[in-house]
């Protein structure tokens, strides 16, 4: 059984073979009509061998990809067959969550980085009124810690804070004040 390469949040296609033994020494034959699972860290899919015994199935890469398993419950007649390979993703999967909104008083926001075990990444913000306080930078899965000022105008605005290509949203409220605290209608 072999994956194609792929990234995370691609889809790859997943196949396994299903055989069992007819004869003695080694004379195998292929398995027709049997469901084979596959699971790929949390995403599974199903196929149901031809009779070639092969069984395929297409997969979306998550993030905790870290082994591709095949699986076949076998019947009385035959043995169950377990097939793991070692599988990795390459490259930053996502942001999670991809925005933040905040009141016109600011306040300190973070997000989750997913990637692969060896991916290096950065974070870079593209205002000065948020700053990256924890996180801007690192290898494989991780968290980007920031903080956003208070927001002295009366025009909602937005910053993004990007790691490698892809953004987390910054939204903050404007500082509306209909009457000024020292106005008699106050």
């Amino acid at each position: 059984m072999g994956p194609s390469a792929g990234a995370c949040g691609a889809t790859i296609t997943a196949s396994a073979r299903l055989e069992y033994k007819v004869s003695n020494p080694d004379t195998w034959a292929p398995l027709e009509g049997k469901v084979i699972g596959f699971s790929l860290g949390s995403v599974g899919g199903s196929g149901v061998t031809d009779s070639n015994g092969v069984a395929t199935a297409s997969l979306a890469v998550p993030s905790d990809a870290a082994s591709l398993s095949a699986v076949f419950n076998g019947d009385e007649a035959h043995n169950p067959v377990g097939t793991t390979i070692p599988f990795a993703f390459t490259g930053l999967c996502g942001l999670s969550p991809a925005s933040q909104c905040f009141t016109y008083l600011g306040g300190a926001g973070s997000f989750n980085v997913s990637a692969a075990a060896d991916h290096n990444w950065t974070a870079a913000s593209d205002s000065s009124w948020v700053v990256i306080t924890l996180g801007s930078g690192g290898t494989g899965n991780g968290s980007v810690s920031f903080s956003v000022e208070p927001n002295p105008t009366s025009a909602r605005r937005t910053a993004v804070i990007t790691v490698d290509d892809k953004t987390f949203a910054v939204k903050q409220a404007s500082n509306f004040t209909d009457v000024p605290p020292d106005h008699i209608f106050f």
